[in-house]
């Protein structure tokens, strides 16, 4: 039978044998063929081919050899262990894929950021465009809503919570109320966060104590006979019975009311709010290691290929 030469699960013996040859091989080759002699039932022509690179295996092939019974290994190094054909049609697929991939990395076409972006910075030069198909931009949207729970009375934490409650939108569609909370939650409090989160489940069940109806843009986007997912019954349970359940649902009432195409993007409003409620890391959104700067660097450069 044909003994496996590889640098796990194998004799200690004949991996070091291996290992030795591999290590004869000429000079300046990064991948060789191994082909090591092995005990067989079925006659001395039975071997077993190990494909080295720098004495680690990266492929094991099966074989037959015909070779003197001194010859210890043999150098192929020129051959594909896949087939000239085979290899040659591998190259030509993954140049097909990189293309592919590097033409429609990016959405969108934008100018660069400063060195250490701001929250104001990736509202104004990020995320004043839409992105996945949407209807309006996240920041002109998120605009309208602040502004909204501004003239209301609403206190800050909730006008900030409403202007930062859909940016997550710029890095998924699904479930957009926990992106959004995972992405902001080192940099708000907790309460800000915990009414984006919950933003997304309480859009879909109307409180007529607060003027609360269900969307009709829902009836166009799900069906007249739409019935939540059964972790957002859940999620909606658990907000109403919650301290800051007010907080979430400000966000609904000013959300539904925030579509206009037209409006413009004026922060000026904010930035005092987001100045004291909002903590901006000096060294810039992505930049400062927390547990969300990959996404902010998603939002910033998304049209890296990977």
């Amino acid at each position: 039978m044909l003994q496996f030469v590889r640098h796990i699960g194998c004799e200690r013996a004949r991996y070091g044998q291996a290992e030795q040859h591999a290590a004869e091989l000429p000079s300046g080759k990064r991948t060789g063929y191994l082909q090591v002699r092995t005990p067989s039932k079925v006659g001395n022509s039975e071997w077993k081919i190990a494909t080295y690179r720098e004495l680690n295996v990266t492929r094991i092939v099966m074989g037959r050899s015909h070779l003197d019974s001194g010859e210890r290994y043999h150098d192929r190094s020129s051959q594909s262990p896949l087939g000239e054909t085979m290899a040659q049609s591998h190259s030509e697929n993954m140049r097909a894929v990189g293309a592919t991939v590097a033409q429609g990395a990016g959405q969108h076409q934008f100018a660069s950021l400063p060195a250490k972006p701001t929250l104001a910075d990736i509202l104004l030069h990020r995320l004043h465009v839409p992105w996945f198909g949407l209807p309006i931009a996240a920041a002109r949207h998120g605009v309208q809503c602040a502004s909204l729970a501004q003239k209301a009375g609403c206190d800050e934490e909730t006008v900030l919570a409403c202007l930062l409650h859909d940016i997550g939108l710029a890095v998924n569609r699904p479930d957009h109320g926990w992106w959004v909370a995972q992405l902001v939650e080192p940099y708000v409090c907790e309460r800000v966060t915990w009414a984006i989160r919950y933003h997304q489940a309480l859009r879909y069940y109307a409180d007529p104590s607060v003027g609360y109806e269900y969307p009709e843009m829902y009836v166009q986007m799900f069906g007249k006979d739409y019935k939540p997912a059964a972790y957002i019954e859940a999620a909606y349970k658990e907000a109403l019975a919650h301290r800051w359940y007010l907080t979430a649902r400000h966000i609904t009432m000013y959300d539904d009311y925030s579509f206009d195409r037209t409006t413009p993007i004026n922060l000026d409003p904010f930035m005092e709010i987001i100045g004291r409620h909002f903590k901006q890391p000096a060294e810039g959104l992505g930049n400062d290691n927390s547990a969300t700067s990959h996404m902010w660097r998603t939002i910033i450069d998304p049209g890296k290929p990977l």
